[in-house]
C-alpha cells in the first residue's frame, strides 16, 4: 500500500509545497479562490510574516505575466 505522500516530489519539502499549492491556488484564484486548507497548512509552515512575503511575491509575479502577457511582450535575442 502507497503512503499519502507517494505522488509527491522528494525533492520539494513540505514548506516548498505549501508555497507551490499557494502559488497555484492564488494564480489561479478566479476558479475557486484560496481554500483555508491551503492557508492554513502555509501558515503553519511558515507564520504569518512569511506568508505576507510569499503572497506579496506571487502578486508582484502574476501581475508582471498580466502585464507582458497584455502588452505581448517579447525577449529580445541578443
Amino acid at each position: 500500500m502507497q503512503s499519502d505522500n507517494s505522488n509527491k516530489p522528494p525533492w520539494f519539502s513540505a514548506t516548498e509545497r505549501s508555497v507551490l499549492a499557494l502559488t497555484d491556488e492564488m494564480t489561479l484564484i478566479a476558479q475557486k479562490g484560496v481554500s483555508d486548507k491551503i492557508y492554513q497548512a502555509a501558515l503553519k509552515a511558515l507564520g504569518e510574516r512569511q506568508v505576507a512575503q510569499v503572497i506579496m511575491k506571487i502578486v508582484m509575479i502574476n501581475t508582471w505575466n498580466h502585464f507582458a502577457i497584455s502588452t505581448k511582450m517579447q525577449h529580445q535575442i541578443v
